[in-house]
């Protein structure tokens, strides 16, 4: 016995003691492979392989935007057409599709009918008022998505997406009740823009959209401090917004106390509000008295300390 040696068993043989071929690890080896064959032939009985799964179907986004794009604008329809514009944008947007994306915006955004040299140069649409606080949040979402993705546009179309985003997406973020959000949305409001293009005065008017949007919550105590800050940073930029018309016209609205309907008498008219309020934020409520479970601005009145 010289030691194991691999394939052989020493054993005693016709040719006396020796190493001898060793069958029984080939049989071993064949009797295994035949218990796992037939073990994978039970379970496929048993749990038969699931039908292939048929390609996803591809979606040509010039005919989808066309969809979404008319339900955009649609109260019932806005938060759903939303919803799947961004989806679309997640898998379909890059610098070929970009301009289909603009244009789909542009119908939720721009309204002929609003134009106005003064107030509203762009024609910016208003899009608070559609829909609920579900369709506010989902036009949040997708301008950001899109502006995120803001690389794939072209500049003219750049500028436009910044316009809208502002008039779409940030005024729809100031409209919440969560005030981390709440802060983090007026802190990235842009003071001004000095640029005297069209573009340029259609931000300005997306800004004063912004003011509007976030004066809706001076009331509550945990806003005051960003409005007062955004909106005098706002104010030491007021000769860049459009001024109210000269000459005739304008002496015509003055003789008839008229609102100064103008980028620059909105501001005037919004730091107005602000600085005249400063003082009342907390009207009506009161002071605690005595020790107790209750709200510590109770019992006592306010009134003498405005």
């Amino acid at each position: 016995f010289a030691g194991v040696r691999a394939g052989y068993a020493f054993k005693m043989g016709a040719l006396g003691p020796g190493y001898y071929l060793d069958n029984r690890g080939a049989a071993a080896e064949a009797m295994r492979k035949a218990r796992e064959e037939a073990a994978a032939a039970r379970m496929a009985t048993l749990y038969p392989p699931a039908p292939p799964v048929p390609a996803a179907k591809q979606v040509d986004p010039s005919v989808a935007l066309g969809k979404i794009q008319k339900c955009l604008a649609n109260p019932k329809k806005a938060s759903k057409s939303a919803s799947l514009m961004l989806k679309l944008a997640e898998a379909q947007l890059n610098a070929d599709t970009a301009p289909l994306f603009i244009t789909a915006l542009g119908a939720l955004m721009l309204d002929p009918a609003l134009v106005d040299a003064t107030a509203n140069p762009g024609g910016l649409r208003d899009v608070t008022t559609i829909g609920d606080r579900g369709t506010r949040t989902a036009y949040a979402a997708l301008f950001a998505a899109m502006v995120a993705r803001s690389e794939v546009f072209a500049e003219a179309d750049r500028e436009k997406l910044e316009t809208w985003s502002l008039q779409g997406g940030a005024t729809c973020e100031l409209l919440t009740d969560d005030t981390y959000q709440y802060a983090k949305a007026i802190e990235a409001l842009p003071a001004g823009e000095a640029n005297r293009t069209a573009e340029a005065a259609a931000r300005r008017h997306a800004i004063l959209s912004c003011l509007d949007a976030a004066w809706v919550k001076h009331a509550m105590p945990w806003a005051k401090v960003e409005i007062e800050r955004c909106f005098l940073k706002a104010a030491e930029k007021r000769l860049l917004f459009t001024p109210a018309a000269e000459g005739a016209a304008a002496a015509v609205a003055v003789a008839e106390e008229e609102e100064d309907r103008s980028q620059r008498g909105r501001l005037d008219a919004l730091t107005d509000k602000m600085r005249k309020g400063e003082r009342k934020a907390i009207v009506n409520r009161t002071i605690r008295k005595k020790n107790a479970n209750a709200h510590p601005l109770r019992n006592v009145g306010y009134s003498r300390l405005r």
